[in-house]
Protein backbone atom coordinates (compact mmCIF):
# COMPACT_ATOMS: atom_id res chain seq x y z
CA UNK A 1 0.00 0.00 0.00
CA UNK A 2 0.64 3.34 -1.03
CA UNK A 3 0.71 6.71 1.31
CA UNK A 4 -2.31 8.77 -0.20
CA UNK A 5 -0.85 12.30 0.42
CA UNK A 6 2.73 11.18 -1.13
CA UNK A 7 2.94 7.80 -2.67
CA UNK A 8 5.49 6.70 0.31
CA UNK A 9 5.34 2.90 1.02
CA UNK A 10 6.51 2.90 4.38
CA UNK A 11 4.88 2.15 7.58
CA UNK A 12 1.14 3.99 7.09
CA UNK A 13 -1.72 5.27 9.66
CA UNK A 14 -5.36 5.85 8.94
CA UNK A 15 -5.32 9.77 9.59
CA UNK A 16 -7.79 12.02 9.84
CA UNK A 17 -6.85 14.89 7.13
CA UNK A 18 -9.35 18.20 6.94
CA UNK A 19 -12.01 15.83 7.38
CA UNK A 20 -11.30 13.04 5.55
CA UNK A 21 -10.19 9.47 6.40
CA UNK A 22 -6.96 8.62 4.51
CA UNK A 23 -4.03 6.22 4.90
CA UNK A 24 -0.53 8.14 4.92
CA UNK A 25 2.54 7.71 5.93
CA UNK A 26 4.14 8.98 9.41
CA UNK A 27 5.44 12.23 7.33
CA UNK A 28 2.09 13.07 5.89
CA UNK A 29 0.36 12.03 9.10
CA UNK A 30 1.27 15.17 10.98
CA UNK A 31 -0.79 17.30 8.60
CA UNK A 32 -3.86 15.87 10.97
CA UNK A 33 -5.13 13.40 13.49
CA UNK A 34 -3.76 9.93 13.59
CA UNK A 35 -6.57 7.26 13.73
CA UNK A 36 -4.70 3.83 14.34
CA UNK A 37 -1.79 2.20 12.46
CA UNK A 38 -2.52 0.09 9.13
CA UNK A 39 -1.64 -3.74 9.59
CA UNK A 40 1.01 -4.68 6.90
CA UNK A 41 0.38 -7.13 3.91
CA UNK A 42 3.10 -9.76 6.30
CA UNK A 43 0.64 -9.00 9.28
CA UNK A 44 -2.74 -9.40 8.43
CA UNK A 45 -1.40 -12.96 6.08
CA UNK A 46 0.28 -14.25 9.90
CA UNK A 47 -3.42 -13.30 11.17
CA UNK A 48 -5.34 -15.43 8.39
CA UNK A 49 -3.03 -17.94 8.74
CA UNK A 50 -3.70 -18.43 12.67
CA UNK A 51 -7.34 -18.21 11.69
CA UNK A 52 -6.88 -21.13 9.58
CA UNK A 53 -5.35 -23.73 11.62
CA UNK A 54 -8.67 -23.63 13.63
CA UNK A 55 -10.57 -27.25 11.53
CA UNK A 56 -13.53 -27.45 13.68
CA UNK A 57 -15.50 -25.36 16.02
CA UNK A 58 -18.21 -27.47 17.70
CA UNK A 59 -20.92 -25.67 20.02
CA UNK A 60 -22.46 -27.50 22.80
CA UNK A 61 -26.15 -29.35 21.18
CA UNK A 62 -29.26 -27.20 21.30
CA UNK A 63 -32.27 -28.18 22.51
CA UNK A 64 -35.00 -27.69 20.02
CA UNK A 65 -38.87 -28.36 19.66
CA UNK A 66 -39.86 -30.97 16.75
CA UNK A 67 -42.00 -28.98 13.95
CA UNK A 68 -45.17 -31.49 14.19
CA UNK A 69 -45.25 -31.19 17.96
CA UNK A 70 -48.85 -30.13 17.96
CA UNK A 71 -50.64 -33.12 16.02
CA UNK A 72 -47.93 -35.38 18.56
CA UNK A 73 -49.68 -33.66 21.77
CA UNK A 74 -52.98 -34.46 20.09
CA UNK A 75 -52.43 -37.80 19.57
CA UNK A 76 -50.78 -39.15 22.54
CA UNK A 77 -53.50 -37.19 24.33
CA UNK A 78 -56.47 -38.72 22.49
CA UNK A 79 -54.80 -42.25 22.84
CA UNK A 80 -55.43 -42.18 26.32
CA UNK A 81 -58.70 -40.98 26.32
CA UNK A 82 -58.75 -38.21 28.15
CA UNK A 83 -59.78 -34.15 27.91
CA UNK A 84 -57.41 -31.28 27.28
CA UNK A 85 -58.61 -30.09 31.36
CA UNK A 86 -57.75 -33.89 32.48
CA UNK A 87 -54.19 -33.49 30.76
CA UNK A 88 -53.55 -29.78 31.91
CA UNK A 89 -54.39 -30.68 35.27
CA UNK A 90 -52.12 -33.93 35.70
CA UNK A 91 -49.17 -31.41 34.46
CA UNK A 92 -49.93 -28.61 36.68
CA UNK A 93 -50.96 -26.48 33.48
CA UNK A 94 -53.85 -24.11 32.43
CA UNK A 95 -55.85 -25.57 30.24
CA UNK A 96 -55.65 -22.94 27.76
CA UNK A 97 -52.23 -23.88 27.70
CA UNK A 98 -52.31 -27.02 26.68
CA UNK A 99 -55.03 -25.94 24.00
CA UNK A 100 -52.29 -23.24 22.48
CA UNK A 101 -49.68 -26.22 22.32
CA UNK A 102 -52.19 -28.55 20.17
CA UNK A 103 -52.68 -26.02 17.93
CA UNK A 104 -49.18 -24.65 17.51
CA UNK A 105 -50.74 -20.60 18.68
CA UNK A 106 -47.14 -19.41 19.66
CA UNK A 107 -44.64 -21.41 20.60
CA UNK A 108 -43.59 -24.23 22.92
CA UNK A 109 -41.06 -23.77 26.07
CA UNK A 110 -38.93 -26.82 26.70
CA UNK A 111 -39.89 -26.79 30.26
CA UNK A 112 -43.42 -27.29 28.96
CA UNK A 113 -42.55 -29.95 26.83
CA UNK A 114 -41.06 -31.50 29.24
CA UNK A 115 -43.86 -32.14 31.13
CA UNK A 116 -45.90 -33.15 28.21
CA UNK A 117 -43.03 -35.63 27.41
CA UNK A 118 -43.28 -37.22 30.68
CA UNK A 119 -46.78 -37.55 31.07
CA UNK A 120 -47.22 -38.57 27.36
CA UNK A 121 -45.06 -40.69 26.57
CA UNK A 122 -43.26 -38.64 23.41
CA UNK A 123 -40.91 -36.97 22.27
CA UNK A 124 -40.67 -33.70 21.68
CA UNK A 125 -37.51 -32.36 22.74
CA UNK A 126 -34.41 -32.94 20.31
CA UNK A 127 -30.52 -31.84 20.61
CA UNK A 128 -29.31 -30.08 17.43
CA UNK A 129 -25.62 -29.48 17.24
CA UNK A 130 -23.70 -27.22 14.74
CA UNK A 131 -20.13 -27.55 13.36
CA UNK A 132 -18.45 -24.63 11.59
CA UNK A 133 -15.49 -25.37 9.35
CA UNK A 134 -13.75 -22.23 7.99
CA UNK A 135 -13.31 -22.22 4.55
CA UNK A 136 -9.94 -23.16 2.73
CA UNK A 137 -8.22 -19.99 1.07
CA UNK A 138 -6.12 -20.30 -2.17
CA UNK A 139 -2.57 -21.90 -1.05
CA UNK A 140 -0.90 -18.29 -1.48
CA UNK A 141 -2.73 -16.28 0.70
CA UNK A 142 -4.48 -14.00 -1.65
CA UNK A 143 -8.12 -13.60 -1.79
CA UNK A 144 -9.71 -15.33 -5.00
CA UNK A 145 -13.01 -14.09 -6.69
CA UNK A 146 -14.71 -16.61 -4.78
CA UNK A 147 -13.84 -15.65 -1.36
CA UNK A 148 -14.67 -11.65 -2.38
CA UNK A 149 -18.16 -13.11 -3.44
CA UNK A 150 -18.77 -15.06 0.02
CA UNK A 151 -18.28 -11.84 2.00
Amino acid sequence: MECDMCGSSEQLFKTQVEGSMLTVCSQCAKHGTVISRVKTEEEVQRETKRVNRKVVVEDEPVETIVTNYSSLIKKARESKNMTQEEVAKKINEKESVLHHAENAEGSLSIALARKLERFLGIKLVEFESYEYEPEKQAESGALTIGDMIKK
